[in-house]
């Protein structure tokens, strides 16, 4: 067994029983390595540590062994290795049960005393306020003091397909005893079992599955605020991006009348790679699988609480096939997952040999000679009008002048004396000013349509301003208020 195993598989709490030494309510004991008259040394069961404030000792469960037996690191992990064998492989990761004693759980009973205990708890309401899920039914907080697992924790209840309360699933909101290392985590009970909310019913036809707990609470919000529920819409969440467990894909092969399964996953790789990972694992079924275009950085719940109810469903209306595929001759091919493709060698444009990066002065610069454009050029494409300078590359010497490109006699007559005053060849700088012409055709080509784009009235809103626009012509007396703004407006007149 590896050190990591063994602290892992051993509680404090355990060791500390082993040795016949039972923590107070505040979880602080008499300190065993000095003569300590009142508690002093404190027990951190988050983070499997001790720390004493009298004499100094502190460290993980080994430390604790090594300093309790007065003995060497290897007989202290031996030892540690010993009470880690007796202990259960389940042990729960914010407490210190054995399978039995978490098998004797009652959820539903925890579960209503957290519902009971949220109101007394200002913290836990404004978390929720917060995340705007204070309309939420369904939810508890457990403060640790008659339960030490999910302690500091929002708690929702995982059911089963009979829709009882098999587990619990906690998120913390609150820093514990100075030490945040938790915060902000997620946690379930031993022995993980029952899904959230529920087993979709068996008339669900759209099954909208996210990658958390808390987004799928701010989607069932929306659902009902909307009364989607009637139409045969559900929802489910999966457990992180990897999280679609047997449990879930037995309830989901169930749904006689499923037609579509809608992945709302968090808008960064992790979460695109998850949707195509589930894909995979739902890919036998006979139903349609898409993806809701998540924008980067965003999820479910910091949608809700930006852009309000209108962007989710905005987002759902958007959805797109879970994998795109490409038909690659009699083959159909499934594109590469979001880091394969931010790792393919994407081809490659040639960039322009024009130097554009100081405004109003564009070069090029040819084995010849180097070639400057001043100023702007014309926006009419009858006519290609520049201030040039022909500079020799080594003395530097410069002949201006100023000439329609489009002008071929023009042009050469300028090329022939400007290899005069320079001492180069006119047939290379007429041949020059040639392939000159060409790149400023290209040039000005860009500048202009990238100016067409930027101009174009048909610019595409961003969430949230669609959704501000969609609330302001929802109201009512839209025309009246039309009416006195542009009274305001100082427009007056028909």
């Amino acid at each position: 067994m590896q050190i990591p195993d063994i602290k892992k598989r051993l509680p404090i709490m355990s060791v500390l029983a082993h040795y016949g030494i039972k923590p107070d309510k505040n979880d602080h004991i008499k300190c065993p390595f000095h003569k300590d008259d009142k508690p002093s040394c404190k027990i951190y069961t988050e983070t499997n540590t001790y720390n004493c404030f009298g004499c100094g000792k502190t460290g993980d469960v080994i430390q604790f062994i090594q300093d309790k037996e007065n003995c060497s690191k290897h007989e202290a992990l031996k030892k540690a290795a010993e009470l880690a064998g007796e202990q259960t492989n389940n042990t729960d990761v914010m407490g210190i049960a054995s399978k039995r004693a978490a098998e004797a759980e009652n959820f539903a009973e925890l579960f209503n005393r957290q519902k009971e205990g949220l109101p007394r708890s200002p913290k836990a309401q404004e978390y929720l306020r917060n995340r705007c899920l204070e309309q939420l039914q369904e939810v508890g907080y457990n403060s640790g003091v008659n339960w030490k697992k999910l302690k500091q924790c929002i708690t929702f209840p995982l059911k089963d397909k009979n829709g009882n309360i098999v587990s619990l699933y906690g998120r913390r909101i609150t820093e514990s005893n100075g030490h945040n290392v938790e915060f902000g985590k997620h946690y379930y009970t031993a022995n993980r079992k029952g899904l959230y909310p529920n087993n979709p019913t068996k008339e669900t036809e759209t099954l909208i599955i996210t990658e958390a707990i808390i987004d799928c609470a701010s989607l069932q919000l929306v659902i009902n605020n909307e009364q989607l529920a009637m139409k045969g819409i559900s929802v489910l969440t999966a457990y992180g991006t990897n999280g679609l467990t047997a449990e879930h894909i037995e309830a989901i092969k169930q749904l006689k009348n499923l037609q579509e399964i809608i992945f709302f996953f968090d808008g960064d790789i992790a979460g695109k790679e998850g949707i195509i990972k589930s894909t995979e694992k739902l890919q036998h079924l006979k139903c349609k699988i898409t993806a809701v275009p998540t924008p980067d950085g965003e999820d479910v719940n910091s949608m809700f609480i930006t852009y309000g109810k209108e962007a989710i469903l905005q987002l759902i209306d958007e959805r797109q096939p879970a994998v795109k595929t490409q038909s690659v001759g009699s083959r159909t091919q499934c594109l590469a997952s979001p880091k394969e493709a931010a790792t393919e060698v994407q081809p490659q444009c040639l960039a322009s040999p024009l130097k554009t990066d100081t405004p109003n002065k564009i070069i090029h610069e040819t084995p010849t000679a180097r070639y400057i454009i001043k100023g702007s050029l014309p926006k009419t494409f009858d006519r290609m009008l520049v201030s040039l300078d022909v500079q020799h590359l080594e003395t530097a010497i410069k002949y201006r002048c100023r000439l329609d490109l489009y002008e071929e006699k023009q042009t050469r007559k300028e090329a022939r004396e400007a290899s005069e005053k320079l001492d180069l060849r006119s047939d290379l700088v007429e041949n020059d000013l040639s392939e000159l012409t060409d790149l400023l055709e290209e040039y000005r080509d860009n500048q202009l349509q990238q100016t067409t784009e930027e101009n174009s009235n048909d610019k595409a809103l961003n969430i949230a301003e669609q959704t501000k626009y969609k609330a302001y012509l929802q109201k009512e007396n839209l025309i009246q208020n039309l009416n006195e703004l542009i009274g305001q407006s100082g427009i007056v007149g028909e």
